[in-house]
C-alpha cells in the first residue's frame, strides 16, 4: 500500500460501495407490483436517483431502463478514473478506453433493438474519450482504426442470420481484447490477473454455449469469435468445450479449475457467480488500487444486472420468489 500511487482511488471506491443496494432494498423491489413503482423506489431511496429522477410516469421501457442503469455504472467508474487520468498507469489508461467502448456498445444495443434515438452518457465525463457520437459500428471502427488490438476485434464483426451485427459476440470480442491487454500490463497483481482470466473464460464460455445452443454452429465457426484463450482453461480444454453438446457443458466444467463454481445445470448463472465471487474476494482481500477498482466495477455490473432482472420479472408478472431466484446476491 505504501508504494501504491492511487491509494485515494481505492479509498474512494471502498466508500462508494457503501451506497450499494442492501438486502432490504432487494426484498422491497421484488415485492413491488409495477416497473414504475420500482423506478420510484430507486429514485427515492438509492444512489440511482441521478439517472432516474428526470423520468416521468409512463416513460419506463425495459431497454431505456437498462440504458439508464448501465449509465449509472458508467458514470461512477468514469468519475473514479479522473483520479488517475494523468498518472500513466497502463491499467487505468486502458480502462478509460474500455469504458468509452462499452458506452458506445450500450447505445448500439438499443439501436440494434430498434430504438429510434439514444441518449449517450456525456463523453466529457471521461478523461479521454475518442467518440462523441455513435450511429453505427462504423463509428467505432473509424475512431479506433489505429489501435491494433481493437481494430482486430472489430474486423469482420460477427453477424446474425438477418445480416445485422451480433452485438453480444462483438461485445465479447472487444471487452475480452481489452481485458487481455490490461492483464498483460507490467506489475499486474496476481489477484487481479486471476479475476481477468475468469472474466475472459466466462465470456468465451457463454459465447460458445449460446452459439452452439441457439444457432448450432460447428466448432470451427465459433473459434474465431473467442477473442482470447489465455485464461486458466487450456487450448485442449477449449477444444473439448467446443465439441461438447451444450447441455453437457456444466458437467465438463466440473472437471476444470473452476469446478467449485459449476454445481448446477444453469451454466450462465454459474459462470456469472464465478466472476462475481472472485471479484468480491479480490475487493475485500486487498487495498491495492487496481484490484479494488476493477473488482468494484464487476460488483457494480452485478448490481445493475440484478436490477434489470427485477424489472424484467415485474414486466412479466412474476411473483417475488421467481424474481428472487434470478438474482445473484453476494
Amino acid at each position: 500500500m505504501a508504494h501504491d500511487r492511487f491509494g485515494a482511488l481505492a479509498a474512494k471506491a471502498k466508500a462508494l460501495y457503501g451506497n450499494r443496494l442492501k438486502p432490504a432494498d432487494y426484498e422491497t423491489l421484488v415485492r413491488i407490483n409495477t416497473v414504475q413503482a420500482a423506478v420510484d423506489y430507486l429514485t427515492t431511496h438509492t444512489a440511482y436517483a441521478e439517472v432516474l429522477q428526470a423520468w416521468q410516469p409512463g416513460m419506463v421501457r425495459r431497454g431505456l431502463f437498462e440504458n439508464q442503469i448501465r449509465t449509472a455504472v458508467w458514470l461512477r467508474m468514469s468519475r473514479l478514473l479522473h483520479l488517475t487520468a494523468r498518472a500513466g498507469d497502463p491499467v487505468f489508461f486502458l480502462f478509460i478506453h474500455r469504458l468509452d467502448i462499452s458506452r458506445c456498445l450500450q447505445s448500439l444495443g438499443l439501436l440494434n433493438g430498434g430504438a429510434a434515438e439514444v441518449t449517450l452518457p456525456d463523453a466529457a465525463e471521461l478523461p479521454v474519450a475518442r467518440i462523441r457520437q455513435v450511429t453505427g459500428l462504423e463509428d467505432l471502427q473509424a475512431a479506433y482504426a489505429k489501435v491494433p488490438f481493437i481494430r482486430e476485434a472489430l474486423t469482420s464483426p460477427p453477424r446474425t442470420t438477418e445480416g445485422r451485427f451480433d452485438l453480444l459476440a462483438c461485445e465479447n470480442r472487444l471487452m475480452t481484447a481489452y481485458d487481455r491487454q490490461i492483464a498483460r500490463a507490467r506489475g499486474m497483481p496476481p489477484l487481479l490477473r486471476r479475476l481477468f482470466d475468469a472474466q475472459a473464460d466466462a465470456a468465451n464460455l457463454m459465447t460458445a454455449y449460446r452459439l452452439k445452443k441457439n444457432h448450432d454452429l460447428p466448432p470451427g465457426n465459433i473459434l474465431p469469435l473467442l477473442t482470447t484463450q489465455t485464461g486458466r482453461l487450456t487450448k485442449t480444454l477449449w477444444q473439448r468445450i467446443l465439441e461438447t453438446p451444450p447441455d453437457a457443458l456444466p458437467a465438463l466444467m466440473r472437471t476444470t479449475v473452476y469446478a467449485r463454481f459449476f454445481q448446477s445445470q444453469d451454466l450462465a448463472a454459474d459462470a456469472r457467480r464465478m466472476v462475481v465471487e472472485l471479484a468480491r474476494h479480490t475487493y475485500y482481500q486487498t487495498m491495492e488500487s487496481r484490484c479494488v477498482f476493477c473488482s468494484y466495477h464487476v460488483l457494480l455490473q452485478n448490481e445493475a444486472d440484478n436490477l434489470i432482472r427485477i424489472v424484467e420479472g415485474l414486466r412479466y408478472g412474476w411473483n417475488a420468489e421467481a424474481i428472487r431466484e434470478t438474482l445473484l446476491l453476494i
